[in-house]
């Protein structure tokens, strides 16, 4: 029950906020066209990933799980393990807890423009 509260509510912000008057990305750049209406944001959560299909689940501590694809970023294989890449260095792995910086979209679904840096 919890997915469809917060694709209600990503509605009703893109509905208030006329997608687009406030910029709260603080410095981050989307990955997905303007014309694309996704709500932008940072998730925590455990990240699953698919080698055959390039895509993940984003496991959130709540229970939710979102599906996740990565529009600059790979999906690949480093011996056994399934790994997350960008311009060819490994950034994450299959089953790690981490922050991404994403759009979620109305299906639910969660483009993955960047994994955040850990700050203590």
């Amino acid at each position: 029950m919890s997915r469809y509260l917060l694709i209600v509510t990503v509605l009703l912000s893109m509905l208030l906020t006329g997608c687009g008057g406030v910029n709260l990305l603080v410095g981050r750049q989307p990955c997905w066209p303007e014309a694309d209406k996704r709500l932008a944001g940072v998730t925590r959560g455990q990240l699953f990933l698919d080698l055959a299909s390039g895509t993940g689940t984003l496991s959130t501590p709540d229970g939710t799980d979102f599906p996740t694809r990565f529009p600059f970023m790979s999906v690949e294989s480093v011996g056994p393990t399934v790994v997350l890449t960008d311009e060819g260095k490994t950034i994450a792995l299959s089953g790690e807890t981490l922050n991404v910086f994403g759009g979620l979209g109305l299906d639910g679904t969660i483009l993955v423009c960047s994994i955040e840096e850990e700050s203590d």
